[in-house]
């Protein structure tokens, strides 16, 4: 995959990961509480967004857990299906979890080498959701 590819849908992801921060919380957008943080160790990239929202539902949490979030079955939207979507054509993998305070999601890709994955097939996710 050309790096110019790989840039715009680390983009995409993380675009999509800060607006549905401020879609799905309950406050003002100027309220609002946001917080990203890119890390990278062991020849990974991990881009951290944390938020002060209501979190996300029991429900979604189960679908990503389980991984049973796809193309045709997935929570309240399109954005979290399509980060995961996103990451795993990346080689990566995304963890959330919520709690009282917000939530918290961390995407995690390979800085360069591995093959983009064919997810179209794929029967797993590696989405985890675990109550904070």
């Amino acid at each position: 995959m050309a790096d110019s590819q790989v840039y715009s849908e680390l983009k995409q992801v993380l675009t999509e990961l800060v607006e549905n921060a401020f879609v799905h919380s309950d406050a003002p957008p100027s309220a609002v509480d946001v917080r990203v943080r890119l890390t990278t160790a062991e020849g990974r990239l991990t881009m951290t967004v944390e938020d002060d929202g209501p979190g996300i539902s029991d429900q979604e949490l189960v679908f990503l857990e389980k991984g049973g979030e796809d193309q045709l079955h997935h929570g309240s939207g399109l954005g979290l299906w399509l980060i995961n979507w996103l990451t795993v054509s990346l080689g990566g993998s995304v963890t959330a979890s919520t709690d009282d305070d917000g939530t918290t999601i961390n995407v995690t890709v390979p800085l360069q080498g591995e093959a983009r994955q064919d997810v179209a097939g794929t029967a797993e996710s590696p989405v985890a959701g675990t109550d904070g």
